[in-house]
């Protein structure tokens, strides 16, 4: 016997004995109402959702209906007329005057041959006077455009958050105070002799921050190019000043001292240093460091002269009848660069030459003591 569970015991089915089966069957069918030919079903009830094809196109009927009233899709932005097609028309050989008919090239489209032609051809034509007048107009509101987009570009750059604005008592600093903050910190870098790396010192921020929290301690990178635009400007003072001294003493004459300083140069950087002193109207003494001449290729009198004098011109506005006074060590090849009977070549005259003191002594007191 095999039993089939629908939600009632009345329907079981003994496979032995047919006749039982159908029997039982029968009583349940009529308990629960149903006609012995079967279950009917209404049209209407046969007919939902038997027929999909027709609901889908229905609801895609609905659902374009409703995009058309609704959504808006984007249209491509046509590109404007220029103002050269109303005097010219655009041929498959080319641009022709509509006024003499001549066709004129158009490489990769651009109109500045039928330009050029009809302005310089027919620009009394009222046609051709209306057209350039167009085109004037149409570059003033390309430039107006360009300029407020540039000027809403800025305006965006300087309301941009940075992450320095979300730091800890960080505000924004007066642009004037920050220069003058950032000229102080080059002055004591250069007068104490410090190295740029100072800018990275964690103390050392700490202690810019803390007397100026709005203060942003510049990086290694940003000290140097602040340095490099002040000397600049410190060596443009510095021709003046000595030109001027120079000149208003009337003697036009200068001193100056240059060492290579090899025997301090552990980095071997080979470097000749150069320096000038002179006399005011005053009979006050001025001396300043002029260059860290870089020495390049082999060291000999005649290019130590050379690079000597166009530091000069360079940095202090030396000229042709300035007087020369020339000190160096007792170094045999910086002898030779000053040697007033040598190097004629360079156009550089020296008046009097003499070796360091200080340099005669050390050797002195080196030999006495051996």
């Amino acid at each position: 016997m095999c039993d089939f569970d629908y939600g009632s015991d009345d329907f079981d089915i003994n496979i032995d004995d047919p006749g039982e089966a159908s029997s039982r069957n029968a009583d349940a069918i009529e308990s629960m109402n149903i006609p012995p030919d079967g279950i009917e079903v209404s049209d209407d009830e046969n007919n939902t959702g038997h027929d999909s094809q027709t609901e889908a196109n229905a609801y895609d009927s609905e659902i374009d209906e409703d995009d058309a009233d609704g959504l808006v899709l984007p249209q491509r932005k046509q590109k404007e007329m220029a103002p050269v097609w109303t005097v010219a028309t655009k041929t498959k050989k080319g641009a022709k005057c509509n006024i003499c008919g001549k066709i004129y090239a158009m490489p990769q489209g651009s109109t500045s041959n039928i330009m050029a032609h009809v302005k310089l051809k027919h620009e009394r034509i009222p046609s051709v006077k209306s057209m350039i007048v167009d085109c004037k107009n149409k570059k003033k509101i390309e430039l107006a455009k360009k300029k407020e987009s540039e000027s809403k570009k800025m305006r965006n750059q300087r309301t941009q958050p940075t992450i320095t604005n979300f730091a800890k008592n960080r505000g924004i600093i007066d642009p004037l105070k920050e220069k003058k903050l950032d000229q102080a910190l080059l002055k004591m870098t250069v007068g104490m002799n410090l190295s740029f790396s100072i800018v990275e010192n964690h103390y050392f921020r700490n202690l810019l921050f803390t007397a100026e929290p709005n203060y942003i301690t510049p990086s290694r990178r940003r000290h140097t190019l602040n340095f490099d635009k002040e000397a600049l400007v410190v060596y443009e003072s510095l021709k003046k000043e000595v030109v001027k001294d120079v000149t208003e003493a009337g003697h036009k004459t200068i001193n100056i001292t240059s060492d290579h300083g090899s025997s301090s140069d552990h980095l071997r950087t080979k470097k000749n240093a150069l320096t000038v002193a002179r006399c005011t109207n005053d009979f006050v003494i001025k001396k300043d460091v002029v260059k860290l001449i870089k020495c390049v290729g082999s060291q000999t009198g005649l290019v130590i002269r050379k690079d000597v004098k166009n530091s000069l011109v360079e940095r202090i506005g030396y000229e042709k009848d300035w007087i020369i006074n020339w000190v160096t060590d007792n170094e045999s090849k910086q002898i030779n660069a000053r040697d007033p009977n040598k190097h004629h070549e360079v156009e550089f005259p020296i008046n009097y030459v003499r070796g360091c003191v200080d340099h005669t002594i050390e050797l002195a007191t080196e030999e006495s003591i051996s």
